[in-house]
């Protein structure tokens, strides 16, 4: 008979005990992935706590006869680490149909500035804090504008109205979406130019300056993945662009996140860390005791001219054969808990994720299990086979 038949033949007969270690093989298999999943959840959400922090790479052109292009945009967007950028563009056209508030220089009249963003809402005036929205939205599609409140005052502009612009000889227009102020429009002097005064100031869309004419961008703002590797990504543009343009870079808000942020990666990994080692001593104790009561068994099969190493493989087929059909049960119970628990914990303010089942998870804590159990066995198993069968089976006697 050889090992692996002797080893089912116990598994049957030794019911009870193989129950016990499946029950408990389950208990541990089911712990370990749960952390597991946890643990790896936990990465995911701290690499987009790390995402949102808003950390950022400017750049700014220093040549006034060298200004930033699309293809420097799409470079920026190449180099590793970038997730995003948001350019700004600047450019004066004529309006048509409404009338700019008129400034210092009579010859600007019917000027105005079109300001546009890749995004509004992120790394403008409005974030800023110079301007704010006092009615509307931002303007987020194409042929959108956000004009001032005295602007439209003005010229009796509402919400939803078209206005019309004059570029190279061609009529484009856009619709209102909101009104914004800065508050110091009333402290202006009269020095000021009708370019240059607030209210003439018009905010829109990356996609309409660039229709109305803007070929180049005043500045580019990079964001990226890890704020860890800001200076590195910095270094990176730098290099890519040439040395007429100026990089700086802000993480603020990671900065004043990053020790919290350690502090769950460190708590999730020692809670895992924890019910690993649990797990591998609790198995291990009871391994231990089940092996110290087959040592006879164990020195008869010596005995009867079986090898040491046939013994070994025999007790580690009934082990991983009891221990896979767990693990595969285990990965069923934790499949189907799963979305009950993504469920509980998408439910908590400020979660946006939950947990998740990886069949990737489930292998590695098998082949990582089924090694960690040839070792505990055989550690278990040393005191059996070093030992003189004589004085095992005369321990028996006594």
């Amino acid at each position: 008979m050889n090992f692996v038949k002797r080893a089912m033949c116990y598994v049957h007969r030794k019911l009870g005990k193989s129950v016990l270690l499946f029950f408990i093989f389950l208990v541990a298999n089911c712990t370990i992935l749960g952390t597991l999943s946890i643990l790896d959840t936990s990465s995911l959400i701290n690499d987009e706590i790390r995402t949102q922090t808003n950390s950022k790479v400017m750049i700014e052109s220093l040549d006034v006869n060298r200004s930033l292009t699309e293809q420097d945009s799409l470079e920026i967007l190449n180099i590793a680490n970038v997730n995003g950028i948001n350019r700004m563009a600047r450019i004066v056209v004529h309006s048509n149909g409404f009338a700019p508030i008129a400034g210092a220089d009579e010859n600007e009249a019917w000027q105005v500035c079109l300001i546009g963003f890749d995004d509004m809402e992120k790394d403008s005036p409005f974030t800023e804090n110079v301007c704010r929205i006092v009615e509307g939205e931002f303007a987020k599609e194409d042929n959108e504008v956000v004009i001032n409140q005295h602007l439209a005052e003005y010229n009796q502009i509402k919400i939803g109205d078209t206005l019309f612009f004059v570029s190279e000889n061609e009529n484009l227009s856009a619709k209102v979406t909101g009104f914004y102020l800065t508050g110091n429009e009333r402290q202006q002097t009269k020095n000021v130019s009708t370019i240059n005064r607030m209210e003439n100031q018009i905010y829109t869309s990356i996609s309409f300056a660039t229709k109305v004419g803007a070929d180049s961008y005043e500045r580019i703002i990079a964001y990226v993945d890890d704020p860890e590797l800001l200076s590195e990504t910095a270094d990176n543009i730098g290099e890519a662009l040439g040395d007429k343009v100026s990089t700086s870079t802000q993480d603020t808000m990671y900065q004043k996140m990053k020790i919290s942020i350690m502090q769950v990666e460190r708590v999730t990994r020692l809670i895992f860390v924890l019910t690993v080692i649990t797990s591998i001593f609790v198995v291990g104790m009871l391994l231990c005791m089940w092996m110290r009561n087959r040592k006879v068994e164990i020195a008869v099969f010596i005995s009867l001219g079986i090898s040491k190493a046939e013994v070994f493989l025999q007790m580690i087929v009934e082990i991983i054969f009891v221990y896979s059909i767990s693990s595969i049960l285990s990965a069923g119970i934790f499949g189907i808990l799963t979305p009950l628990l993504s469920e509980l914990m998408g439910g908590i303010d400020g979660f946006r994720m939950g947990i998740s089942f990886s069949i990737w998870n489930v292998w590695k804590v098998w082949f990582l299990g089924v090694v960690v159990l040839m070792l505990t066995t055989l550690v278990a198993m040393l005191p059996c086979l070093t030992k003189r069968i004589k004085d095992t089976l005369s321990e028996m006697e006594g």
